[in-house]
């Protein structure tokens, strides 16, 4: 535009006006600040055996893998515990109460009954509600069954080293020593013993074994001194039950 004489502003050559107004009014529900952007559509539901649902399940499953592998360590550990301490046991307490039961043959077909008239014959097996033994047949101590070979230790004049072995299995809720609680004696009669003082350490005897507790099973035996006659029987005496005899 410009200014003509008279005051009045006219167009320049060649200028073309608008097509339309710069604004009009807007028509009914329209805005005035141009077309409204459509609602936002809503978000699609997740398919399920998607990423998110596979990695959804992928911990879930390590999860539970933790807390199997830890529940089983710990029962791992409960047991290997229960062990621990039962064996601590075993070793730190004293011998519970002695039993007075006495030991019987096992089988119908026992040859005697125990009695000092009527003895066991030796590889007999005797049981109580705990014990279960097998007397085997003496035999002198040899080099070989010492655990000391320089052991200088010898029996009294008249007199020898015989080791008696043992096959022993104790199931009973108590603590037991077999050292303490097992014996074999040499009687000449009911009321005169025929063994002698202490024996050498023989291998594996009943002295190389601690405290226990069930279930126990041992290939065992004793070292007895017995005087070098004859005509008496052995003694097994069990805890606190009554002797029982075998005959040579």
């Amino acid at each position: 535009m410009k200014r003509a004489d008279d005051g009045q502003y006219v167009p320049y050559e060649g200028y073309v006006p608008p097509q339309q107004p710069f604004s009009t009014a807007p028509a009914d529900g329209a805005s005035p600040h141009g077309p409204v952007r459509p609602a936002a559509e809503p978000e699609p539901e997740p398919r399920s055996g998607g990423r998110s649902s596979r990695a959804g399940a992928l911990m879930l499953a390590v999860v539970l893998g933790m807390s199997a592998a830890a529940i089983g360590t710990g029962v791992a550990r409960a047991y290997v515990n229960g062990a621990e301490d039962r064996a601590f046991e075993a070793y730190e307490s004293p011998v519970q109460e002695p039993s007075d039961a006495l030991p019987t043959a096992v089988g119908p077909d026992a040859t005697g009954s125990g009695t000092w008239d009527d003895p066991y014959a030796f590889g007999e097996t005797l049981a109580t509600d705990e014990w279960t033994i097998t007397v085997g047949t003496p035999r002198p101590v040899t080099a070989d069954d010492l655990v000391y070979p320089d052991d200088e230790r010898e029996p009294e004049p008249g007199s020898s080293f015989w080791y008696v072995p043992l096959e022993l299995d104790y199931s009973g809720p108590r603590i037991v020593s077999p050292w303490f609680g097992v014996g074999v004696e040499y009687l000449l009669d009911p009321d005169e013993w025929a063994s002698g003082g202490p024996c050498p350490r023989l291998v594996g005897d009943t002295t190389s074994h601690d405290n226990a507790i069930a279930p126990l099973h041992m290939s065992t035996g004793v070292c007895v001194e017995r005087r070098d006659t004859s005509g008496g029987l052995w003694a097994l005496d069990l805890e606190e039950a009554p002797s029982v005899y075998f005959s040579e």
